[in-house]
């Protein structure tokens, strides 16, 4: 308990939470539910929840736990996909909340600067309010935080055009495990002043240095938007269509969607009036007088499609918040929750190069038919990030034997197409397994970066496979932590 007093006067007795109830909640999120029922001895609870409000407060809870060899798990909004910001060690969870100010808006260096703490849509709403935004806007945008961000390089459907969180983080004030404070960038819009370090900490899941501060790019908003639904009588046929308008178009959003996830939207918003079919969701933006005639060429692109539905105003906010809600409400309606059984979180975020989305789509489902799974299927078309999502009821452990082994097949088929296991959602415990298989010998690289910013392992340790791939039952049959 002599730690707990020493971060007691650092932080103060209302900045930390030691309590059962308040450790419970630091210790879950999408993964955590298969990793508690199959591991007796994975440990996924923290010894104390801290809420630094400033650089000063983080750079002393640092050294005291690089000091004792007392983990730390830095974490924002909790929304992570892949099991970053479990507790797995034990140790102390960082919770942002408190770190939440925006510091300056600059519209003449296009730039903003804020704590990791900020929430997404809050810096959205300010950046409206002066004709900017910040582009990356990842499924999570209602909740998620600017520091998960930077530490995830989070993205979603307009990363074809505009890019990944990594294309727009200008500078970074970073604690390292020592509990020096460097700043890893500068104001300008390009530099090229030694190592990228500021690319070094974007994506590092919190395994390398705390994010304090981040300085962000930010751009001046289209002038007009309107958005359309096409629906297509094959996933062949929407994918060539959508191949086209990015060569011709290339606009911001463009999103494919099977008929399953047709069927959610629908179900989510009747008044939408969608078709239960395989369709492209695409949002095109620019000057007002140049939309109408993009969007009749978008419109002859897609001659093959069954039904062609504009939707302008404030109606397209309805569609995207169809499609963004698609998966939950078609779990809603899965028969599997009647059972006290749990569901596995399978939401996997595999990308291939474009010319191979429609081959290795057309794998996934040999896969899942070979082990008499549904898959659900969405994803950023321009981008060649196909979302796909199985319901595995966890009813024993040959379940979980079953979901190792068809995550395993569909990763390895991913690779073989030249893609990647995780375009958004990260690495963390849930994809470790499969990061060798993607990084081959470059992963030892990545170990002695890590050795070298953090000799202790206190920075979010058992992530990423930096330190061995984590002893539990769904990553049986590869190198373990024990």
């Amino acid at each position: 308990m002599e730690i707990i007093d020493i971060l007691t006067g650092i932080v103060g007795e209302e900045d930390i939470l030691v309590s059962d109830v308040d450790l419970l909640c630091y210790s879950y999120d999408s993964v955590s539910r298969a990793l508690r029922a199959f591991s007796e001895d994975f440990r996924l609870r923290a010894d104390a929840v801290v809420r630094p409000e400033s650089t000063q407060e983080v750079v002393e809870i640092v050294k005291v736990a690089n000091e004792n060899g007392v983990p730390l798990i830095p974490r924002g909004a909790g929304t992570s996909l892949a099991g970053q910001l479990l507790p797995v060690k034990g140790g102390i969870v960082l919770d942002f909340s408190k770190m939440d100010k925006i510091r300056e808006i600059s519209t003449d260096d296009q730039c903003v600067i804020m704590e990791p703490g900020v929430e997404y849509f809050r810096l959205g709403s300010k950046l409206d309010e002066r004709g900017y935004f910040f582009p990356p806007e990842p499924g999570s945008a209602k909740v998620c935080t600017i520091g998960g961000m930077v530490a995830n390089n989070a993205s979603g459907s307009s990363a074809a055009k505009f890019g990944t969180t990594k294309n727009y983080v200008m500078d970074l004030e970073v604690v390292l495990a020592s509990g020096e404070v460097i700043r890893t960038g500068s104001r300008t819009i390009k530099s090229c002043s030694g190592y990228d370090l500021t690319s070094l900490f974007v994506g590092s899941e919190g395994t390398l240095g705390i994010i304090t501060e981040v300085m962000l790019r930010i751009l001046p908003k289209p002038e007009g938007e309107v958005s359309f639904v096409a629906s297509f009588g094959s996933i062949e046929a929407a994918c060539d269509a959508g191949k086209k308008i990015l060569e011709r178009l290339n606009p911001p959003v463009l999103e494919f969607v099977d008929r399953t996830t047709t069927l959610g939207m629908k179900r989510y918003d009747e008044a939408l009036k969608l078709s239960i079919a395989p369709s492209l969701i695409i949002k095109l933006s620019g000057r007002r007088k140049t939309l109408a005639d993009q969007l009749s060429e978008a419109e002859e692109i897609c001659g093959a499609a069954k039904k062609f539905k504009i939707f302008e105003g404030e109606v397209q906010k309805s569609l995207w918040q169809a499609r963004h809600s698609a998966g939950p409400i078609l779990s809603s309606l899965s028969p599997h929750l009647a059972s006290p059984f749990m569901q596995a979180p399978a939401t996997l975020d595999f990308a291939v190069p474009l010319s191979k989305i429609v081959e290795s789509t057309e794998a996934i489902d040999r896969i899942v038919k070979e082990y008499g799974l549904i898959v659900l299927r969405f994803g950023h078309l321009g981008d060649g990030n196909i979302h796909h999502i199985i319901e595995i009821p966890l009813e024993d452990k040959k379940d979980l034997e079953k979901l190792r082994e068809v995550q395993r097949s569909m990763a390895e088929t991913m690779l073989e197409f030249g893609g990647t296991m995780t375009a958004e959602h990260g690495v963390g415990l849930w994809k470790a397994p499969y990061l060798e298989l993607e990084k081959g010998h470059s992963i030892e690289v990545m170990r002695q970066i890590k050795r070298t910013l953090d000799p202790n392992n206190i920075l979010n340790p058992g992530k990423m496979a930096l330190d061995g791939v984590p002893g539990i039952a769904l990553f049986k049959g590869v190198d373990s932590l024990g």
